[in-house]
């Protein structure tokens, strides 16, 4: 009991032995798994159901019909569009699609074509498909035959008259002796007799098997016929009832039973066209004359009977809900039938739809609605309904609604290859059943020839189109029949023969889907008798038809190959047909080879398209739009919304003509089609889609509102994944397969046991005992190994996409962005995409996947979304193979037995248990189901070993070696955690559960081990197990690889690789989150800590960073940089001496948008290692690169001094260049940040000063860019003055023009009311002394003369004294000597400014001069000299020009320059 224990297949009362905190589980194999998350397992068990719903549930023949309801008949075929041509070029001629496989001709044996030369009264021939034999009457004899070989030839001669009518039916219950199957009915001309027929099965001598046919020597029961001539006959399969058409246009019924009664006799024959009360009436009172009944039908479905006359009138009959009672209906004479039919085609030849010659029941799968179709003799055909259709809408057993009329609802018109050969003559006989449909017609005088139409190309399609076929059968056809075997016979051939095994022999059920027996099942066959013999052929299947054509062109490249995807099926379905023929025929390696390249040339490719903004009730046809805004849409990735038509294209969107055209398709619902489904298949094809569409949106116009346009507006911005065949044919496929058994329950409950409520139950109560279903699982378990092969050997790439950033970044991307080592990314699985619908896409997260990294074109991701898509589907694959291993192992092992050993609630699970919810239940019953089984071969005292090894093979991913390392490794740590004294036994068992999970430290559940790790205070063994798992996880180093090219999006591999080491390292770092959250005062309250103090775990915490720096695992160490980042480390890392943080700061930066707080870090590092150069540069980066986070102005100036410092540092000579340049560079960011300031001063502040200040403040700007952007866009010209200087720019004309400019905006900056005079000349004086100092020891760009005028005409404006301006320029030190020149200067250049205000400027000049004689000592005795000498050249030139002005203040000045011209000569 403990080994089992010890796995992961723990019972629940084992697991409770394990700690609470422990779950002795592995995680996937994270290398090769098999598993798959719920999720997606889900997502894709909901395709599956949707595509076995549509693959149960084709379109409603009444609406391939066209037919809304009952009184609005319709008519097909009367256009080229109901018969697709389907031939195409084969060498030098046109060929058609074959239909037919090769006729086997087996010939009537010779020892009954002597028998045809006795023919005196009688002769007929037929087929009894069921039993495989042909019959033959001629007079009062019949013969059996074995129609497939000519064997087994026996006869009946017991009949003293000719035989009339003759048929095969199965008797009632115990009218017969036990074990009799079959009767025969033989009816003549005064009796009708029913004979027993058993079966003698024997081998002969050569080994061959035999079944001889044996018949009673007497009629069992018999009735005379009482002059009445009887020409058909017919049962009912279903309850034994036997029906005679008589010529007296009455339906009788010979009715039967085991024992007679005081009122009642054996047998009897029964009126059923007649009231009990008809004898009543005198026959001379009847007026019709008798109408022969020729055929009776019946459907057994809906327990209807027709009958049809010699007049071609049909009756309806109703057998009651049991199929036990009569009741006619109504009738339809040949006049009304052909009225009705001629005035729908709008023709007035009523003949063309007379006679009929042939009538059958169309079975409730078939159509609801539709209930009968009937033949002409030009092949067209009538199709009757006899309830209203709103009658069907609901039924669910033909009880519910009996027949209350007989109406004709649609005219087929024949191809025109039929009314080609009626001149030869007319339909003889038909025979329609299932979508086909045969019509014989005559070819000469003794031969036939037969037209076969055929729906199954079509099924898919939303009109009713056929194939068609003609061949010619030699001899006049007496019967048709289709060779239908019974369940038994296919599953006791299927046992003979392997190769016989179907999906019918499989299931063990008899009415398999039809579009799964397509695939799965034999071929249909037909049988034809005529004089010469019998001719059997089968009916191809499109898989047939397929297989054909590549091997008559030796590969896919055929226009043969090509019709299958251009006219038939739309992409999904031809690659699913493709599928379907490759694993069909793999043994056959061309043809598997052929088919395989079918699948993928012509599949397409995934598209990724513009979203649709079509909203409900818009006026935009909806036939061309995309149901982008529908929340179920179940075309869009199965076929193309374009109905372009070309010449060759059978997709035609014309509509049938109609009698009550205001019905069109407004009262058409879709079936099946719920608001909200995630997958989808309704249909797949283009006549489909326009079909459902318009009626799907008329029942949303009705039940939605329209769109808002803000939807409609967002929509614009999502684009579609559309999925290519070959992705859809896969999900075809699969449901296909699993179609049959999806909804049977799992267990049958075998006799004697008892099922008990779950909430009552005791444990007293009597154990369940139960079978699985009788199906055969090894069957089912080839063709899903099959498909997985495929999709393994065809599709390489799926190892690696599973990891594929593209998928998960589209799908979920925000559930899984995390920071990692590498900064923000995905770091857990992709979420895939695994609808078959168009998937809604963000345009914004496409952009972002094209132009990040390597640039990822539309196509690339919507291939890579689509090998995600495939990817879950093998996994999911991988996952029902291994449940279906376990399925058969637990078969083979008597499960009835297994089960008592289930809990009881498990029990009564798995008797409810449909096979669906077997295949995706969780793990947790499958382990149970395991466990269970090992427990009944321990207690037997049995080996286990082969049961080891068999689930091992079957259900790897189930049970593994690795489940037991991991429960022992769990269990040493959970007696280490109890020992509490014995620190050695402690340590010892430390030891040997790291050592074990070591062991499987590539699927070994880390997180649970290293939790255990940190109770028991074991944290270098939490780093050392989690470094060590990660190099078993990638021992290749593979993930090492990927980090350092900069982690490229296509390498899908690396990724994976680099994601598992991640994983690995996230405990180690989880370890040192929780020791420093833990609080100091809890450290001193803990008993048996092993961190005492804050000292302790700061020392503790120091050391295992040392223990991962000393590791040489790089990216263990990436890891850890990352932690220290993020948690406030950063001293602490900088110092640290790895050789690999340079790089992961360097590469954090870049992948990191351009986070500084890298290149900070690295610059400090280069600092602590005195590598000033590397930091210089660094420095210099930050500075004047762009960054991902914002870096001040200010900021960038105090790294440009820091990098000048570092050179200055490294006190080498070769740098000497390279500081003076960063000198020039500091220079003009120091302009910047005044250019800032200034900017920061205007009010109010507008946005374009308010983006230029962000704009400077953002990055450092060149002087020119600083110039034209700034300085001269907003006209400071301060600045302009100084990016002038910097740049030695000579420009005096421009330079003077800035001085005046400065001037002007200096005294605009002070006018304000609340300033006085002197406080304005004052500020104005100090603000242009502050400015004018850069410049005045400059003169190119300190234009003295200029400054001059301006100033003083400034002070003349504002009133200012004379002596304000020289005071002013005195202050910034210009000599006297410059002064008095300068003034001359402007005084001589006669401005007109100063034209009117002469005396005004030369009383500043006087006031300079006088200004020189207070204070001659500021001024050296050379300028002195200078001085003078000029003074005294100028004062006599002054006087005279005021001797000329005429003014007051002119005679004070004259005064005044004599008294300073008396006191410069004493000087």
């Amino acid at each position: 009991m403990s080994a089992i224990q010890s796995t992961m297949l723990l019972s629940p009362s084992a697991k409770s032995m394990c700690s609470s905190n422990i779950n002795p589980m592995l995680v996937s194999n994270p290398l090769v798994s098999s598993s798959i998350d719920e999720k997606s397992q889900k997502d894709i068990t909901e395709i599956l159901n949707k595509c076995i719903e549509n693959t149960r549930n084709l379109t409603e023949f009444s609406k391939v019909l066209q037919i809304d309801n009952i009184n609005a008949p319709t008519i097909s075929g009367h256009m080229d569009f109901y018969y697709p041509n389907l031939s195409f070029q084969f060498s030098h001629y046109q060929q058609e699609l074959p239909e037919i496989s090769k006729i086997k001709h087996v010939p009537i044996p010779c020892e009954l074509l002597e028998q045809f030369s006795r023919i005196q009264i009688n002769c007929a021939m037929g087929l009894f498909t069921c039993i495989s034999r042909a019959w033959l009457t001629i007079d009062n004899l019949i013969f059996f035959w074995n129609y497939e070989d000519g064997s087994d030839i026996c006869f009946y001669d017991n009949m003293f008259e000719p035989i009339v009518a003759v048929d095969l039916f199965v008797p009632k219950e115990r009218t017969f002796d036990e074990g009799v199957e079959y009767g025969l009915c033989l009816a003549t001309n005064s009796q009708v007799a029913l004979l027993s027929v058993d079966f003698i099965r024997y081998t002969k001598g050569n080994g061959a098997i035999v079944n001889e046919m044996r018949f009673s020597p007497q009629p069992v029961y018999s009735i005379p016929t009482d002059n009445l001539i009887i020409n058909c006959l017919k049962s009912a399969k279903g309850t034994g009832r036997i029906f005679m058409g008589a010529k007296d246009g009455s339906l009788y019924e010979f009715f039967y039973q085991n024992q007679t009664g005081w009122f009642s006799s054996q047998t009897k024959k029964i009126n059923l066209s007649h009231s009990k009360f008809h004898y009543l009436v005198p026959s001379f009172l009847s007026f019709n004359e008798a109408d022969s009944i020729i055929q009776v039908e019946i459907d057994e479905t809906r327990n209807i009977l027709y009958t049809r006359s010699e007049n071609s009138t049909i009756q309806v009959f109703y057998l009651g809900p049991n199929g036990t009672d009569t009741s006619k209906i109504g009738s339809l004479s040949c006049n009304s039938i052909a009225a009705k039919a001629a005035n729908l085609i709008h023709s007035n030849d009523k003949h063309l739809f007379m006679p009929i010659v042939h009538i059958s029941a169309i079975k409730q799968c078939e159509s609801k609605n539709i209930n009968l179709v009937a033949v002409t003799q030009f092949g067209i055909r009538l199709y009757f309904s006899v309830s209203p259709f709103e009658q069907f809408e609901h039924i669910v057993s033909p009880d519910q609604a009996p027949p209350s009329t007989f109406q004709l609802v649609h005219v087929r018109i024949p191809p025109i290859e039929l009314s080609s050969h009626n001149r030869n003559g007319p339909v003889g006989s038909a025979y329609i059943n299932d979508g086909i449909s045969l019509m014989m017609t005559r070819r000469d005088e003794q031969n036939d020839t037969v037209l076969v139409l055929n729906r199954d190309l079509f099924l898919l399609h939303n009109n009713y189109k056929e194939s068609k076929c003609i061949f010619n059968i030699d001899g006049r056809i007496w019967n048709c029949e289709e060779i239908e075997p019974t369940l038994n016979s296919v599953r006791t051939a299927s046992l003979e023969n392997e190769n016989l095994q179907t999906i019918k022999s499989a299931t063990g059920i008899e009415n398999i889907p039809k579009l799964s027996s397509e695939y799965f099942d034999m071929p249909r066959r037909f049988a034809m008798i005529t004089p010469q013999g019998c001719f059997i052929w089968n009916k191809m299947r499109p898989i047939d038809q397929l297989t054909i054509c590549l091997r008559e062109s030796n590969g896919p490249n055929s226009d043969s190959v090509r019709l299958f995807f251009n006219k038939i099926y739309e992409k999904s379905e031809a690659c699913a047909l493709c599928l379907a023929v490759a694993l069909n025929y793999s043994g056959d390696a061309r043809l598997f080879e052929w088919a395989t390249q079918a699948y993928f040339m012509y599949s397409g490719e995934p598209e990724i398209r513009k979203k649709s903004s079509y909203t409900f009730g818009s006026s935009h046809n909806p036939i061309t739009q995309s149901q982008s805004n529908q929340p179920y849409n179940p075309q869009n990735s199965l076929i193309d919304t374009g109905l372009e038509q070309n010449e060759n294209s059978i997709y035609d969107v014309t509509m049938i003509n109609r009698v009550q055209p205001k019905t069109a398709l407004n009262s058409v619902s879709i079936l099946n089609s719920p608001q909200q489904m995630s997958t989808p298949i309704v249909m797949r094809t283009k006549d489909n889609f326009q079909g459902q569409n318009r009626a799907y949106r008329s029942q949303q116009n009705t039940n939605q509102p329209a769109q808002s346009i803000g939807n409609v507006q967002q929509q614009k911005n999502e684009c579609e994944i559309h999925f290519s065949g070959k992705h859809n044919a896969i999900y075809i496929y699969l449901s296909r397969l699993l179609c049959p058994i999806w909804d049977l329950k799992l267990l049958n409950e075998l006799p004697g046991s008892q099922v008990q409520d779950s909430d009552t139950f005791s444990m007293t109560d009597s154990i369940i005992f139960a079978t699985f279903a009788d199906i055969h699982i090894q069957w089912f378990l080839n063709k899903l190994n099959e498909l997985r092969s495929f999709i393994e050997l065809n599709y390489p790439q799926l190892k690696t996409v599973q990891h594929s950033h593209v998928t998960g970044s589209l799908f979920g991307f925000i559930d899984h962005v995390q920071q990692t080592t590498s900064g923000t990314r995905v770091t857990s699985a992709p979420k895939f995409a695994t609808q078959f619908q168009s998937l809604a896409l963000n345009q914004q997260a496409l952009n972002n996947l094209t132009s990040s990294g390597v640039p990822l074109t539309e196509k690339k991701i919507a291939e890579e979304i689509e090998l995600g898509s495939i990817y879950l589907i093998k996994q999911f694959l991988n996952r029902i193979i291994e449940i279906f291993g376990l399925w058969k192992i637990l078969d083979d092992h008597k499960f009835h037995f297994i089960s008592t050993k289930l809990d009881r609630q498990t029990q009564l699970m798995l008797m409810n248990m449909q096979i669906k919810n077997f295949l995706v239940c969780d793990d947790n019953l499958l382990d149970q189901l395991i466990t269970a089984l090992l427990y009944r071969y321990i207690d037997d005292n049995a080996c286990t070993d082969l049961l080891n090894q068999s689930l091992k093979q079957m259900c790897p991913s189930l049970y593994t070696n690795e489940n037991a390392i991991f429960s022992k490794a769990c269990e040493k740590l959970k007696q280490a955690l109890n020992i509490k004294n014995d620190s050695y036994e402690r340590d010892r068992l430390l030891k040997e559960a790291v050592d074990l999970v070591k062991q499987i430290g590539y699927v070994a559940n880390l997180s649970q081990v290293c939790e255990m790790l940190y109770t028991a205070g074991c944290y270098e063994a939490i780093f050392e197990l989690c470094i060590t798992a990660a190099e078993k996880r990638d021992p290749q180093n593979i993930a090492l690889y990927f980090y350092r090219k900069n982690e490229p999006a296509e390498d899908i591999q690396g990724q994976h690789y680099y994601q598992l080491r991640v994983e690995c390292y996230k405990s180690m770092l989880d370890c040192l989150n929780n020791l420093i959250k833990t609080p100091s005062y809890s450290l001193a309250q803990q008993k048996n800590t092993y961190i005492s103090s804050k000292e302790k775990l700061d020392e503790e915490i120091n050391y295992l960073i040392r223990y991962v720096i000393n590791s040489k695992d790089e990216l263990a160490q990436v890891s850890l940089f990352t932690w220290m980042i993020s948690n406030g480390f950063e001293k602490k890392l900088v110092t640290l001496d790895s050789e690999f943080l340079e790089f992961y700061l360097i590469r954090q930066f870049e992948n990191q948008l351009k986070n500084r707080i890298y290149l900070d870090l690295l610059w400090r590092h280069y600092d602590f290692k005195k590598d000033y150069i590397k930091a210089s540069k660094v420095l210099i980066t930050l500075a004047e690169k762009e960054s991902g986070t914002p870096i001040s102005l200010r900021e960038r100036v105090e790294y440009l001094t820091q990098a000048i410092v570092a050179l200055n540092s490294s006190q080498k000579s070769s740098v000497k260049d390279e500081i003076a340049e960063l000198n020039d560079r500091k220079d003009v960011a120091l302009l910047q940040e005044k250019i800032f300031d200034e900017l920061a001063k205007i009010e109010p502040r507008s946005e374009l000063i308010q983006e230029a200040m962000d704009q400077l403040d953002s990055k450092l700007y060149d002087i020119t860019k600083l110039f034209y952007d700034f300085a001269e866009k907003f006209e400071l010209f301060q600045f302009k003055l100084a990016i002038f200087k910097m740049s030695r720019h000579e420009d005096p004309r421009f330079i003077e023009i800035c001085w005046k400019q400065i001037v002007a905006n200096e005294i605009d900056k002070l006018s304000r009311p609340d300033l006085k005079s002197s406080d304005l000349k004052h500020e104005l004086a100090e603000n242009l002394i502050t400015i004018a100092k850069d410049y005045v020891d400059d003169e190119k760009y300190f234009p003295l003369n200029s400054l001059i005028d301006s100033l003083e005409f400034a002070s003349l404006a504002r009133g200012f004294e004379p002596e304000w301006c020289c005071t002013l320029l005195r202050r910034l030190n210009l000599p006297f000597e410059q002064l008095i020149q300068a003034y001359n200067e402007v005084y001589l250049g006669k401005d007109v400014k100063w034209a009117e205000n002469s005396s005004r400027f030369i009383n500043t000049i006087y006031c300079l001069i006088e200004l020189f004689t207070k204070a001659p000592r500021a001024t050296s005795e050379t300028d002195k000299v200078f001085f003078l000498r000029s003074v005294k050249d100028l004062i006599p030139k002054y006087l005279t020009e005021l001797n000329t002005i005429n003014d007051d203040l002119s005679k004070e000045l004259i005064t005044g320059f004599k008294s300073l011209n008396c006191m410069l000569d004493r000087m």
